[in-house]
């Protein structure tokens, strides 16, 4: 999925929720494709993390489900 999108767009990866709801505090990031089954905090924990932080709350997720 990288490959594919990075032909078009910047792309940063996570190791783990924590990782990528730090980022997108920091950084504001256009969009965030989830992966529902993350290490250390749930992606749907990270979700809601997302949401209930108002500057993060319209960044458009999109989720992975196996």
């Amino acid at each position: 999925m990288r490959a594919r999108l990075s032909d078009s767009f910047e792309v940063h990866e996570a190791s783990d929720a924590e990782q990528a709801l730090a980022f997108a505090i920091e950084h504001r990031p256009d969009g965030v494709i989830v992966d529902l089954s993350l290490p250390k905090m749930s992606g749907i924990e990270l979700c809601q993390s997302l949401r209930d932080i108002s500057y993060t709350s319209r960044i458009p997720i999109f989720a992975l489900v196996e």
